[in-house]
């Protein structure tokens, strides 16, 4: 598996740049799942190391928000249905900070000792941020506006996140 995951290296140095890392999971009676992952799916991660492909898959699975993992589950069930999925969630990244993952993958049917999906995770968490920073409302409604403005002459606004005066 991991020969297929390093054979391409200009592949590689174009998703390191644009954050997407590649990953197949194998599932199989009576054996742990794994998770084979490329260096930039290690990378998005925060794995530094080489690791078991078990240890892999746990650390992943460990790490998505208890609110989300229906969501995956979810995902996972289309992948087993034969399917593609793509999802987004939160991920906790090993450092602490709260990152942002879209995935997509599909079933591998030529495999027959059990499961196996393959796919790939982009960290998309600018995007994400952004569209909330967007779509998010002010801190003051309008009807405290209108009393605030009936009150005093002049009132500036600021919102200190994108340094603009409303």
């Amino acid at each position: 598996m991991d020969q297929y995951l390093k054979q391409n290296d200009y592949r590689n140095k174009v998703f390191d740049v644009i954050q997407v890392g590649i990953w197949t999971i194998e599932i199989e009676n009576g054996k742990q799942p794994r998770m084979y992952a490329d260096k930039v799916m290690r990378k998005l991660l925060g794995i530094e190391k080489e690791i078991s492909p078990q240890d892999c898959y746990n650390f992943w699975y460990s790490r998505i928000f208890s609110s989300h993992v229906n969501v995956v589950e979810k995902g996972i069930d289309k992948l087993i249905a034969g399917k593609q999925t793509e999802i987004t969630y939160p991920w906790m990244s090993l450092d602490g900070s709260l990152r942002y993952v879209r995935c997509g993958g599909e079933r591998d049917f030529s495999y027959t000792d059990g499961l196996r999906f393959f796919g790939y995770h982009h960290d998309v968490t600018h995007i994400v941020l952004d569209e909330k920073q967007n779509t998010e409302k002010p801190i003051i409604s309008d009807y405290i506006l209108q009393v605030l403005t009936s009150v005093y002459e002049a009132i500036h606004l600021i919102d200190f996140r994108t340094q603009k005066v409303i």
